[in-house]
């Protein structure tokens, strides 16, 4: 069992628990205990949208989907925020000013880009081992590293102060509490997310997906073929009979591959992501679909 779940995460709720549903219920409907189930970036408890869920072999591609375009919709509230930047902490600053719709959209500008950013302090990144929000669930002061993010655009769809809703285009590893706080430094004031729905991520929207409550309560199967969110990848056939060697780590030479990572495809069937290295050999870096 094989390929993708485009789950619709209901509010309240961690991405792990819904892993967790999923999974037992990919053992009842197949009748399998082994399968391996995961998702393939978190979404806040609070928050809702797509959950990119793989299912066995699918889960190789992590470190290739992780980085895809991301696109959010978001209600900041301003003029007050939370210790964890969301309405489920409790609130820190408040009676700041309220900014004009201008700022906003000079904000929005300023953040657009390759840009430095600070991740929450309550979010998942490791500190030496445990998780910022453990740090700090304990009274640690913890104060991560700004890391670089790429924010391709950040819309203003609505403004009835002190709320605005506004859409994110990003690249994987974007913390769109982050950018709450940093549109509001701008305005010289304060900001919380109230809620924030995943529209899309990469090849999977939101219109496409399905809810968790009818996944669970659904009799048949349906999974995404592991190639659904490969389209943007270049593909390379490799003659059917090179699949033994293929399959035992032969490094061939074949003709005509393309740069950087592409589907490789042997005698008509998935069976990898590979690349080519100095020496000109086919390298199959992540082993999906083989034929058997």
């Amino acid at each position: 069992m094989n390929g993708f779940l485009n789950i619709i995460k209901p509010p309240d709720m961690t991405s792990s628990d819904v892993v967790v549903k999923v999974r037992r219920r990919l053992r009842e409907l197949s009748g399998k205990k082994d399968i391996t189930v995961g998702h393939l970036g978190t979404l806040d408890p609070a928050a809702e949208g797509v959950l990119v869920i793989a299912v066995g072999a699918a889960a190789k591609l992590f470190d290739f989907f992780i980085g895809k375009k991301k696109l959010y919709r978001a209600e900041f509230v301003f003029g007050q925020t939370t210790d964890t930047l969301d309405r489920d902490g409790e609130i820190t600053e408040w009676g700041g000013s309220i900014p004009l719709l201008s700022q906003l959209q000079e904000a929005a500008r300023r953040l657009t880009g390759e840009i430095m950013q600070i991740p929450p302090s309550y979010s998942a990144k490791s500190v030496d081992g445990v998780r910022a929000y453990e740090r700090m669930r304990r009274g640690e002061n913890v104060e991560l590293p700004p890391k670089r993010v790429t924010v391709n655009r950040i819309e203003i769809i609505s403004y009835d102060a002190p709320k605005a809703i506004i859409t994110v285009d990003c690249l994987g590893g974007v913390y769109i509490r982050s950018i709450a706080r940093d549109m509001a430094d701008i305005c010289g004031t304060y900001a919380y997310m109230s809620a924030l729905t995943r529209l899309s991520a990469g090849a999977f929207e939101i219109k496409d997906g399905i809810s968790l409550e009818d996944f669970l309560a659904a009799d048949d199967i349906n999974l995404l073929p592991v190639e659904y969110p490969l389209g943007d990848f270049t593909r390379f056939d490799v003659d059917a009979r090179f699949l033994e060697k293929l399959k035992n780590g032969v490094r061939l030479r074949p003709d005509g591959m393309p740069e950087g990572d592409f589907v490789v495809r042997c005698g008509g069937a998935l069976f990898g992501i590979g690349s080519k290295n100095s020496d000109g050999e086919l390298v199959v870096s992540v082993r999906l679909i083989g034929r058997e």
